[in-house]
């Protein structure tokens, strides 16, 4: 079962219910408590507006029904997990007529864009009923192009009416403030034997014991050197392959020693073209076909070209399969000559010969090229993906474009859209006219303002067919202002958001249309939504802990005199190596503040497996420590729902050691918000020591 989208913070999450004794019950699969009905995710899951799963059948059980389609059935798990409410929402055109079959999508912010954690079709009344939590969503209905809006409050309501009368987006701005459901409290639950929670951490060591002992199966970074050596290749780059390789290391060493002999370098650079996940499960079979199938075509394009577009058998989400051969054997000699001289010949045969197949919702853009060649029939995006194989397979550079997903293929040093159940392309004008979208920074930005950065704290999406379409830029990118977005013509909408801690976002719409060869300015800018930093409670700094080669010190000694963030762990389960994983992708604005990161592990935590070095990118300043007594931890931790959320529990602590801020369990952005904190409390001390 999975939540689409969590309301409260981005992201998502998706996790494993099972039969027993005719119950369902809930777990966190790769996460295990020491009893069922007991996850990380319990209170957020308490805070969800959708937790669904999909039955491929025609099923008829008790469960809410959010989708009955052919190929499955979408049950409505929500009540399970949080009070909820059925809404129904009122399509009618601008006569006041109902609507029948218009697309009600239920939206959620997330990722700083509206996501529709459900679209339901109107019925012959115009209604859409969704069964969902006690927050905010916008409501959007969409029908032959036209398009109603509306931001709706559960809480307040459970009918609302739409009209959909709009075909031309508005102008300006709009700014909505969108609430998640509010924390709640769960059932109290009876306390573990101390015998259940001993067989539980004995199977967390367990488990521990037995995936390191798998790990040190991997190739190390000296055996990399040593294939280096052997194969002239350069150790840095072999080795950072082997490395993210981990289970698959040796398949990929066999794959070098064995082909880099006779092709150079090639075997590694096709290695490099591939995602880190690739390299994990991607076999000699398939890095053999589209190695010697690439090399058989290389022409006359440059390296990082042929690499990247030719060699490199990744196109978007499918598996990875051999397929270059294949596709090589699957069309004529004057075929292929016929898709070389001009790649819209191939458009029209895929065309012609294969259907779409847009039935399995799930499966969209998974269909593997082999596979839907054979089938004769695909989704749009598997289709696209089948296009761009067969072109790669006779040595013509193409792609998805990278923000658009289209088909493309080069030509002329250009790229030209595959134009599919339309007009020939228009190779004589060179790639389709595009606009220019360029973002400008607010220059009356307010100090503390968010630095922009891509699906973190803004998007933009343009408008087609009555939906906001998002356009696929890489996560976190920073540098918008460098430069204008390339983007087609049409009506845009740059969605911006603030998320404050209790999950509240402030969010804006700002509205441009882009023309064809034109250049459209827009300033980028973000709500003011200034937090207050209250004292949470203190943290006694003369209490003894444990240095990890058995030394005593005082908490004092590592806390500092300006500040300090503090979390008590537990190392080997996921909400901590999250938290690991966040801190460490902050470790550079961290070790700017030069504030102590302080890690205390208490004795029901520790395990003797664990080894502070093999936790990679923490800032430079964060130590681990041993708090057998706990005589440090604020009693805020034993308060619903910190104590139900769990480890790990993080404070920001000022100079007076006094927390003003803090976050338990597993939470998607806590590392952002405690470096956001500390940079304000750190600021306010200097302030009033210069006063």
């Amino acid at each position: 079962v999975y939540t689409p989208r969590w309301a409260h913070c981005d992201d998502n999450h998706a996790w494993v219910e099972a039969w027993a004794d005719g119950t369902w019950y809930y777990i966190g699969a790769c996460e295990p408590e020491a009893r069922l009905n007991q996850g990380w995710f319990s209170p957020p899951a308490r805070r969800a507006m959708l937790i669904n799963t999909r039955i491929y059948a025609d099923y008829p059980g008790p469960e809410d029904i959010t989708l009955a389609d052919e190929w499955f059935t979408e049950i409505n798990l929500l009540e399970n997990y949080a009070p909820t409410r059925t809404i129904t929402v009122v399509a009618k055109d601008e006569h006041g007529n109902p609507v029948s079959g218009a697309e009600v999508r239920f939206e959620l912010y997330n990722m700083a864009e509206f996501y529709p954690i459900a679209a339901i079709p109107t019925n012959e009344r115009g209604e859409a009923s969704f069964k969902t939590g006690f927050g905010d969503l916008l409501i959007r209905a969409v029908h032959e192009g036209k398009w109603g809006e509306l931001k709706i409050t559960v809480a307040k309501q459970d009918r609302f009416e739409i009209v959909i009368d709009q075909s031309r987006q508005p102008a300006g701005t709009l700014d909505m403030d969108m609430v998640p459901p509010p924390e709640r409290e769960g059932d109290a639950a009876e306390p573990l034997s101390e015998q259940k929670t001993a067989r539980h951490n004995e199977r967390i060591e367990e488990g521990t014991r037995i995936r390191t002992g798998y790990e040190e199966t991997f190739l190390t970074e000296a055996q990399a050197a040593e294939l280096a050596a052997e194969t002239g290749l350069p150790a840095d780059r072999v080795w950072n392959m082997l490395r993210k390789a981990r289970g698959n290391s040796r398949e990929i060493a066999s794959f070098l020693r064995e082909r880099s002999a006779e092709h150079g370098d090639w075997p590694l650079r096709l290695l490099e073209t591939l995602n880190e996940k690739d390299l994990v499960d991607t076999f000699r079979e398939a890095l053999d076909d589209h190695l010697i199938g690439s090399l058989t075509q290389r022409g006359e394009h440059s390296e990082d070209v042929f690499a990247q577009y030719v060699l490199c058998p990744r196109v978007l989400h499918e598996m990875i399969v051999p397929y270059k051969r294949f596709f090589q054997e699957a069309f004529t000699d004057a075929e292929a000559a016929a898709f070389k001289t001009n790649p819209s010949a191939l458009v029209r045969r895929l065309e012609g010969g294969y259907g779409l197949w847009e039935d399995l919702q799930n499966l969209k853009g998974r269909g593997n090229p082999v596979g839907t060649f054979k089938l004769m029939r695909g989704d749009q995006v598997s289709l696209d993906i089948l296009f761009v194989s067969v072109c790669r397979s006779w040595g013509i550079p193409a792609r998805l474009h990278p923000s658009e997903l289209k088909p493309q293929y080069m030509a002329g040093g250009d790229w030209v859209d595959a134009m599919f159940a339309g007009a020939e392309p228009r190779e004589e004008e060179g790639a389709k006219p595009q606009g220019l979208l360029r973002l400008l920074p607010d220059p009356e930005a307010a100090p503390g303002a968010p630095a922009a950065s891509y699906e973190e704290n803004f998007t933009f999406a343009r408008l087609e067919n009555g939906v906001y379409k998002t356009l696929i830029y890489p996560y976190a990118k920073k540098d918008v202002y460098d430069e204008p977005f390339e983007v087609e013509p049409g009506a845009y909408r740059i969605t911006s958001g603030v998320r404050l801690k209790d999950g509240t976002v402030k969010a804006r719409f700002a509205y441009a249309d882009v023309h064809a060869g034109e250049q459209t300015e827009v300033v980028l800018t973000f709500r003011p939504a200034k937090q207050e930093i209250p004292v949470l409670g203190s943290v006694n700094r003369t209490v003894a802990v444990t240095a990890l080669d058995g030394t005593s010190l005082a908490l004092a000694e590592l806390l500092g005199e300006r500040g300090a963030v503090v979390a008590w762990i537990e190392p080997e389960r996921e909400p901590t190596k999250h938290l690991f994983r966040e801190i460490g992708e902050l470790a550079e604005p961290f070790a700017a503040l030069g504030a102590p990161i302080v890690l205390l592990i208490g004795d029901k935590e520790w395990t003797a497996s664990f080894d502070a070095a093999h936790i990679p990118n923490l800032p430079q300043q964060t130590v681990f420590v041993r708090d057998s007594a706990y005589a440090a931890l604020p009693d805020l931790i034993m308060q619903t729902p910190a104590h139900e959320a769990g480890f790990p529990h993080l404070f920001v602590l000022d100079e007076q050691d006094q927390i003003r801020y803090t976050a338990s369990g597993y939470k998607i952005g806590t590392g952002k918000e405690a470096l956001q904190v500390l940079s304000e409390v750190m600021k306010q001390s200097t302030d009033r020591s210069e006063e």
